[in-house]
């Protein structure tokens, strides 16, 4: 059974099958990496990490799990419903990859590396910027849709990481 996708092209059922499997993989990943450093923090008594980065850290969770369940529908729903949880899936995983990278930011900011805490801010920003550049650099239609989830991105580095440094919640 072959579907379309949203740029028109035809996505056999083994292509959605790999790219959901690959996707509940790497969602697991982050899952068992958000948990262990979360258990972790919070076991720590003498480390205080701040409400932002746990709060952060801990809804990356059920985003990501979410996320893996969103991939795994969109494995074996017919190509009407592909499209609504694979954008699902995108969406929840997007979201909760950034609170971990945030989450990141935030406790490298409350360290004694605070100057490492500014360079993984600025490479993962300018990181997502360059890959937003070669995205429209290699298909010039996608500049909007690009445009768009760059904005989103930045508005959820923003408030993940600038609010907090801003109003003393690091």
């Amino acid at each position: 059974m072959t579907m379309i996708h949203p740029t028109s092209e035809p996505i056999p059922h083994e292509l959605r099958n790999a790219k959901g499997t690959n996707r509940i993989q790497i969602n697991n990943n982050l899952t068992a990496v958000s948990l262990v450093i979360l258990s972790l923090l919070l076991m720590s008594e003498r480390l205080f990490i701040g409400v932002a980065a746990i709060c952060q850290l801990a809804l990356s969770i059920p985003l990501l799990a979410t996320s893996s369940l969103a991939y795994a529908k969109s494995c074996y729903r017919n190509p009407e419903e592909y499209r609504k949880w694979d954008h699902f899936a995108w969406l929840t995983h997007s979201l909760g990859y950034l609170l971990i990278l945030n989450s990141f930011t935030l406790i490298l900011l409350r360290s004694p590396y605070h100057i490492v805490g500014w360079l993984f801010f600025s490479v993962n920003f300018l990181l997502h910027i360059s890959y937003s550049v070669i995205n429209v650099w290699c298909k010039p239609a996608r500049i909007t849709k690009t445009i768009v989830k760059m904005l989103i991105y930045t508005c959820i580095i923003v408030a993940g990481t600038i609010m907090p440094i801003e109003f003393g919640s690091v």
